[in-house]
């Protein structure tokens, strides 16, 4: 699922990710090199939620004193049938040679994101999240989730942990559109401590249900709690993208930095050419805000606070149910069935 390569010792990389079992559940599995890739040992399981759950989207981070955290989200199957989620870490003191039990963040409430008009579903990150580790410790989760409009559209969350992910801080939204749908985030912080954080939305998004205005929007913060945003990209059309069970520009992008320059990597549709549907980018925002303003126009400053959020509604946990079930079918299909047999 992913590789990471450790900062603090050239030696070690590690590799981590799911292995669905035929007969249900989905453990987390987990490889290193200690010699810059010469030799890998065996993959192994660090972590086993049991035949009736499972994890997905393992990913791993390393603080400056070399502990590993692995984030995942933890797929459950209730008695009913109904999938929840959570997002979970585990820590890891010596390299990945053993790993603690499964430190809970949140509840991850992501619907996924469709054409408000027609009606097309966009395929997403929901159900996957990403982490990013800060030179003083801290570390950073953000995923698109619900909760913050009742269940009515994803918005991006952001959970920070200051005790090397021990505990967790609620959940903050920080998309400055709460009125519109806001999907698939990446963060990274720079040497310098500032946050970084990348998602989609569709604040330009009109009536016309023959196209889907779509852009990047970029927000960084110095304390996680006031943030300038740019949109780096001018609008671009989702409607064209390759349709792969949903409108698919990929579940996952990337955030990162060079020289304590901000980098996006990202995809955008490529302007009516049906040849050719999409093309990946890098960015390197060398003047912040100036490079993004030049771009797209003024960069908007805005302060993400705590949201009290009642207890998910039944509504809510349905369409979570119905949108986990639809993600995990789309990256396996059968599943579904799978599910139902278990």
């Amino acid at each position: 699922n992913t590789i990471t390569a450790d900062p603090t010792d050239p030696n070690y990389v590690y590799a981590v990710w799911d292995r669905l079992v035929a007969s249900g559940g989905g453990p987390a599995v987990f490889a290193r090199t200690t010699d810059g890739g010469n030799t890998w040992e065996a993959a192994r399981s660090i972590f086993d939620p049991g035949p009736r759950s499972q994890t997905i989207g393992n990913l791993i981070a390393v603080l400056p004193n070399g502990t590993l955290i692995n984030l995942f989200t933890q797929l459950d199957q209730g008695a009913g049938g109904q999938l929840t989620a959570t997002l979970n870490v585990l820590r890891s003191n010596d390299k990945g040679g053993s790993w603690s039990v499964p430190i809970r963040i949140a509840d991850l409430l992501s619907i996924g994101a469709r054409d408000p008009e027609a009606g097309t579903q966009i395929r997403d990150g929901a159900g996957l999240a990403q982490i990013a580790a800060a030179p003083n410790g801290h570390l950073f989760v953000v995923w698109q989730d619900a909760r913050f409009s009742g269940g009515a559209r994803d918005g991006i969350a952001l959970s920070r942990s200051i005790d090397g992910g021990l505990t967790w801080s609620a959940p903050l939204q920080i998309n400055s559109e709460p009125a519109v749908q806001a999907f698939t985030p990446s963060v990274h912080v720079r040497a310098n401590g500032t946050i970084g954080l990348t998602y989609y939305d569709l604040r330009s998004n009109t009536s016309d249900p023959a196209t889907l205005p779509t852009e990047l929007i970029f927000a960084r913060s110095t304390d996680g709690a006031t943030w300038q945003e740019n949109r780096l990209t001018a609008t671009f059309n989702m409607a064209t993208a390759p349709f792969a069970r949903g409108l698919f520009i990929g579940d996952y992008h990337a955030l990162t930095s060079a020289n304590n320059v901000f980098v996006p990597v990202y995809v955008r549709t490529n302007s009516g050419d049906l040849t050719n549907r999409t093309d990946v980018f890098a960015l390197p925002m060398r003047s912040l805000p100036l490079a993004a303003a030049a771009l797209t126009g003024t960069a908007r400053t805005f302060h993400a606070a705590p949201i009290r959020v009642s207890e998910p509604s039944v509504i809510l946990r349905q369409r979570v149910h119905e949108a986990l079930a639809r993600a995990m079918e789309r990256r396996v299909p059968g599943w579904s069935q799978r599910l139902h047999a278990r």
